[in-house]
């Protein structure tokens, strides 16, 4: 009885961007719209590389969003949605996701409280089901590989800094702070080991070299009728020159 080996050498990457309305405007300024695909909240960056490359986000998302509350469709579905979709193209694939949420949990959660929930939530997509929100109605939902999906990689990426002093201005209800970020990345690496990226020690240089190069760090916002830096999202020159770049060459 002969058995037949089937060798798969010719398969298609995909890299998921997951996150709030900073990966939002890494879109935006990346791809220069916002360009919807067949699920809402999910969005194309097009291909690196051989890598198709997909944001899944929303604006002033938090954990509640993954699970999905008060008329907004849960996020850890989205992502099983196009995880379907790419499964249903007849191809091979090999997926990444990256989650780079986090930086909103911190403002409205304790920091125990927050990372609790994300283990807890990622553990059980990746590796069984979890009940969400679809619609108003409950949705078992997966991350696990299926059929032409051959593996699901996950990584979580640090939070990344912010500008209190400026942030405070734009938002004086704001109650982040660059400690409570770092307590929350310092339990989130403890966590995930060699899955755990590290984005947030490569933002000293990276602002250095963007004031040097005379343009701003942050995205440019109303502070009560003048014009200036909101201290939380990220410039168009920052997502264009390094922080899109520092995806593509670690992940893709």
């Amino acid at each position: 009885k002969h058995i037949q080996i089937k060798f798969i050498d010719n398969y298609k990457k995909a890299l998921i961007l997951l996150g709030d309305s900073r990966n939002y405007y890494l879109q935006k300024d990346v791809d220069g719209k916002r360009i919807l695909t067949n699920y809402d909240s999910i969005y194309s960056l097009g291909n690196h590389n051989g890598t198709e490359i997909y944001v899944v986000g929303k604006y002033g998302a938090t954990k509640d969003w993954l699970v999905g509350s008060n008329g907004v469709n849960s996020g850890a579905y989205q992502v099983d949605y196009l995880l379907n979709n790419l499964a249903s193209k007849g191809l091979y694939y090999d997926v990444k996701i990256a989650s780079n949420l986090g930086v909103n949990d911190i403002n409205y959660s304790d920091v125990s409280e927050s990372t609790t929930f994300y283990k807890n939530i990622y553990y059980d997509l990746l590796n069984s089901r979890r009940s969400v929100v679809v619609n108003n109605s409950n949705v078992n939902t997966t991350w696990i590989k299926r059929k032409n999906v051959i593996s699901v990689d996950f990584n979580f990426v640090s939070i990344n800094p912010i500008d209190e002093k400026l942030l405070n201005n734009y938002n004086p209800s704001n109650l982040r702070t660059n400690a409570l970020i770092n307590q929350f990345n310092s339990i989130m690496s403890s966590s995930y080991g060699s899955k755990y990226i590290n984005m947030n020690s490569q933002f000293g240089s990276w602002f250095n070299s963007t004031v040097k190069a005379g343009q701003k760090r942050y995205l440019v916002g109303n502070c009560n009728g003048h014009q200036c830096e909101d201290g939380i999202h990220y410039s168009s020159y920052m997502n264009k020159t390094f922080i899109y770049p520092f995806y593509k060459n670690k992940l893709c």
